[in-house]
């Protein structure tokens, strides 16, 4: 018997109570962003849906900022509100939670596409046991069912407020964030090993021009060129049918690859042409280049489509390898000289107005080695980056054992009124 078990015959032997959440809680809407007064001498810092999904604890950090009227300042988050993302395009996204698990430094605020949770009495429901209860699939399964929309999924708050949840006594729920606890630091660590190996991975790659091996290799024989002299723009418009399903493309941030959506039906789409792409394309995100959202679209995913923010270009092969030219694009200086060019209107942290269009992406100039040192550069990088993946192997491993405890641990027997 476990110790969680112990503590359960000891403290709830007949089961656990379980609480509809509108019994026990309030809602605490989130702001539109649109007022105009400001109440605080400076912006008012507003975690965003996107940091809520993201962060299993509300980042106080996050850089979106909206400025609030006096009258809202009831929409102020303290500790232990358990933030909700309310509103999203994506399934998987809505009803994703997060926690105040410390009261907030400085006035923090939710925008509209979220809203906090409130309980009436908090000493009945640990922070921290709520950052797991509510990432739970039992709680997750019940909010979900609560959410309705076609090309915008939203959560009827009146619904919501139906979930019940367990409420185990207070020394079960501390055992309970104890265990979990564990697997969270673990990921946290193997996280911050892969950062650290990415880092290191990219030092090493800026320092092998000059290694001796290279150098042999290359005999000076470097180019000057435009992009566009070895990149020429693909484009395969594809008009969207209301009954066909289709995967978006995404890429990750800092060469991370290629991410493939939920695949959704053409009714639920909003645009009406999407771009299909081949196995071994070179692609990038106009908005967060900077961020170095550049990636090579793998075999697996040749049926995948990507909106007009994502330009598609075939490489002549004869001259520059994909995989090399990634790992130019992950390097700090090439970003900085990226950034140095982006062109638009910043608009909060999204940047979502500032771009790197196609022209200025076939204009860049870069210092192109011949194939043999190419090949030569990924070939020994890619012994380093074998540590990278074997450590985001055991990062997915560890979140699936993570998840597997987590909703074992969180399911109880409801107690017998």
């Amino acid at each position: 018997m476990s110790r969680i078990d112990k503590l359960i015959a000891e403290h709830c032997p007949n089961g656990v109570e379980f609480f509809a959440l509108g019994d026990v809680a309030e809602t605490v809407a989130g702001l539109s962003g649109k007022t105009k007064t400001d109440f605080s001498g400076g912006s008012a810092r507003y975690v965003s849906y996107k940091n809520a999904f993201a962060n299993p604890a509300v980042d106080q950090r996050a850089p979106d900022f909206v400025v609030v009227q006096p009258g809202e300042r009831q929409n102020r988050l303290v500790e232990g509100d358990i933030v909700i993302t309310g509103s999203s395009e994506s399934v998987s996204e809505v009803g994703m939670s997060s926690v105040v698990t410390s009261e907030p430094t400085e006035p923090l605020y939710l925008n509209s596409f979220c809203f906090a949770l409130r309980l009436n009495n908090p000493g009945l429901l640990l922070p921290d046991f709520s950052k797991h209860l509510f990432r739970s699939e039992a709680i997750r399964k019940q909010i979900r069912a609560t959410a309705n929309g076609v090309t915008r999924i939203n959560i009827s708050k009146g619904r919501f407020l139906k979930v019940r949840i367990p409420m185990p006594p207070l020394p079960v729920q501390r055992e309970i964030v104890r265990v979990l606890d564990q697997f969270t630091q673990l990921e946290a660590e193997l996280d911050a090993e892969i950062i650290a190996r990415r880092l290191q991975r990219l030092a090493f790659a800026r320092t092998l021009p000059g290694a001796a091996n290279i150098k042999d290799l290359s005999s000076s024989c470097v180019e000057h060129i435009r992009l566009g002299d070895v990149a020429s723009q693909y484009v395969e418009p594809i008009r969207v049918q209301a009954d066909t399903t289709y995967t978006s493309l995404g890429v990750k941030w800092y060469g991370e690859g290629v991410l493939a959506r939920e695949p959704r039906l053409g009714s639920v789409i909003k645009g009406t042409t999407l771009y299909g792409v081949k196995p071994g394309h070179f692609i990038y995100n106009r908005m967060f280049v900077t961020e170095g959202s550049f990636a090579v679209v793998p075999p697996e995913l040749a049926n995948g489509v990507v909106s007009n923010e994502f330009p598609v270009y075939e490489l002549d092969s004869s001259r520059v390898m994909p995989e090399w030219l990634l790992l130019y694009f992950q390097d700090e200086y090439t970003l900085k000289r990226i950034a140095a060019e982006v062109t638009g209107v910043e608009r909060g942290s999204t940047k979502s107005r500032r771009r790197w269009k196609e022209e200025q992406f076939e204009s860049f100039q870069v210092a192109l080695p011949s194939i043999s040192v190419q090949r030569e550069m990924i070939r020994v990088v890619g012994t380093v980056s074998a540590l990278e993946l074997a450590l985001r192997d055991e990062l997915t491993a560890r979140r699936k054992q993570h998840e597997h405890y987590r909703d074992r641990l969180l399911t109880f027997k409801e107690a017998v009124a």
